[in-house]
């Protein structure tokens, strides 16, 4: 029997609430009475968004731990899946190593399961953490330190414009446009963006617009690199996505039209190739990787991904979902965590389209844990690669590259919400 009592927050629970997230997460730096104001002020009034509910744990009536849960909807493989996600997850300090954290993320996937959600997302502290409880790697971002000189100069950026509250619509659009075309982006809202604008004051929004339509858009913020003078900032790009060269363009030309005032532009970008746009892709550490290459970029991970109803998800997945190969596997999930999703499935792909199956003969038996199984639907991990390394295994070895290929994606997950 759990030791916690978990249930939805009401009003008169903000303030433990916002006790222990700030003394849970002292890097957000919320120390005095009215910051701490501001962070209940800032929680009544996102209270609008319907996807967003903060539940607290309670043992005696005494509130130990909290959480935020999402109710969102993903890009999986081009099918729009309900996914679940959980953030701000908190222990108080005199609670810490009692099980809090476990009851709580017990009840977060229970919540979901009961609700018909297959998949769930979050942002790890620790990836082993949650790698313990069946959640997968997603795609690795990659972080460029780089002279605004080094991007290239376009014909123009004349469709480059500031975007603030106003345009809240247009960047629902254009970002909503974006998740049709990307597995692993969460759909947004008018409202999520109104939080984005009321919590992030520091951020900036620019935009290309073309024939009155929002082609792409990038976040940044400015950071001093110098203690002694105020002269000397980086340009930090958080986001930037584009839905044409065009688009893209134009946003770099506004990148890299402040070299005059900007030391280093610091731009994040989960696309593998970025490189090759940039005159000199070398970042400033100078060092060197054996045996003479030049570091240009640092990558980390980042969201994770669960599957907890397999059957659920792959009777939402749409045609087109998976490379035409034709096959019929059976796929054993190992799920120590979640015993209702352990077991076999027999799935037929057939041009494309999953179809479960009860039983009958198959082509190959694959199996593997569900964190990794996971990490292959999204597209972040590579059958053959799970078999090299040994986090996979397949009955018939000689068709490992056949369902290698039935599994990748052109491109794989992006998921850049923040929660």
């Amino acid at each position: 029997m759990p030791l916690s009592d978990i249930r939805r927050i009401d009003d008169k629970d903000f303030d433990d609430y916002m006790r222990i997230n700030c003394e849970a997460y002292p890097g957000m730096e919320i120390f005095t009475a009215e910051e701490r104001a501001k962070y209940v002020t800032n929680m009544r009034q996102s209270k609008g968004d319907p996807r967003t509910v903060r539940f607290g744990a309670f043992r005696d009536d005494t509130m130990v731990g909290c959480m935020r849960l999402f109710d969102y909807v993903m890009n999986v493989r081009g099918a729009k899946v309900k996914t679940g996600g959980v953030g701000a997850v908190a222990v108080d300090l005199m609670h810490k190593k009692t099980h809090v954290a476990k009851e709580m993320m017990v009840y977060y996937l229970n919540h979901y399961i009961e609700r018909d959600f297959p998949m769930a997302i979050l942002w790890p502290f620790r990836s082993d953490f949650y790698h313990d409880m069946g959640f997968g790697l997603g795609a690795r971002m990659f972080r460029y330190s780089i002279k605004p000189s080094s991007l290239p100069r376009g014909t123009t950026k004349d469709h480059v414009r500031y975007l603030d509250q106003k345009d809240m619509p247009a960047l629902t659009e254009c970002h909503n446009r974006y998740v049709d075309k990307r597995s692993g982006m969460v759909e947004q809202t008018d409202l999520g963006w109104e939080v984005v604008f009321r919590q992030y004051k520091k951020t900036r929004f620019v935009g290309v617009e073309i024939d009155g339509r929002l082609e792409g858009y990038l976040s940044y913020t400015f950071k001093k690199t110098a203690p002694d003078s105020f002269l000397v900032n980086d340009l930090i790009v958080d986001c930037m996505i584009y839905h044409t060269p065009e688009a893209l363009a134009e946003m770099l030309t506004f990148l890299r039209s402040q070299l005059d005032q900007i030391r280093r532009i610091v731009l994040h970008t989960d696309e593998d190739e970025f490189y090759y746009l940039l005159r000199d892709p070398r970042n400033e550490s100078t060092g060197i990787i054996n045996p003479t290459h030049q570091e240009s970029h640092v990558a980390g991970v980042g969201l994770m991904y669960r599957i907890f109803n397999t059957r659920l998800l792959f009777e939402q997945m749409g045609p087109g979902a998976f490379a035409d190969v034709d096959l019929k596997l059976k796929i054993t999930v190992r799920d120590s965590f979640l015993k209702s999703n352990a077991g076999s499935l027999t799935v037929s792909f057939e041009a494309g389209q999953a179809t479960v199956v009860d039983g009958g003969e198959f082509d190959a038996e694959i199996e593997l844990d569900v964190a990794e199984f996971s990490s292959m639907i999204l597209g972040a991990a590579g059958f053959r690669s799970l078999c090299t390394y040994g986090l996979a295994t397949i009955s018939r070895p000689e068709l490992i590259d056949s369902v290698d290929r039935l599994f990748a994606t052109s491109e794989p997950p992006l998921t850049l919400m923040s929660f």
